[in-house]
């Protein structure tokens, strides 16, 4: 079976995401991602599920989700436990124009979605004897947008920004 461009709603990502387009790639060969660019995307990447390549990406979404910044002073680090408790101040001191501890922002930002927040819970992982991460799924359940999620992280990591063009003209 060929992929159709025009019935997977891929033509409709705007144009500016369209230079960095990946693609799952299921052993079903590269096929999909020669289909996508004779349907008129370009620079698309086909991106095969290895344990290496998922170990890859499941580590950028760790370190995405454990990254804040302050927006006061823009220090940069993790939100790991300290004593117990999740670090959600910036560890320089720095304060609103009220006088409160400056909040820090996650660089990971994801929309309240119950189920994708069990669905990112769902996935298990093991070493192996050569020291490798091997990542598989409790039966019942699916790990579709656990990939999903992990591929955008790391495609938005490993990809040269597409170059901006100017929309206005100052005079």
């Amino acid at each position: 079976m060929r992929f159709d461009l025009r019935k997977s709603g891929l033509e409709t990502v705007p144009s500016p995401w369209q230079a960095e387009l990946m693609r799952f790639v299921w052993g079903g060969g590269d096929y999909i991602v020669e289909d996508i660019i004779n349907g008129g995307l370009r620079n698309v990447t086909g991106v095969n599920f290895t344990d290496q390549s998922k170990e890859a990406m499941a580590t950028c979404l760790k370190e995405q989700m454990r990254s804040s910044v302050c927006p006061g002073c823009g220090w940069e680090g993790y939100v790991d436990p300290l004593g117990g408790s999740w670090r959600t101040t910036c560890p320089r001191g720095c304060q609103t124009e009220e006088g409160n501890a400056r909040s820090l922002r996650h660089i990971l930002h994801i929309s309240f979605d119950e189920a994708l927040y069990h669905e990112l819970n769902v996935e298990r992982y093991e070493f192996s004897k050569s020291g490798k991460i091997i990542f598989n799924y409790s039966q019942g359940t699916k790990d579709y947008r656990f990939w999903a999620v992990d591929l955008a992280v790391y495609a938005t990591e490993h990809s040269k920004p597409a170059p901006s063009t100017p929309i206005a003209r100052i005079v």
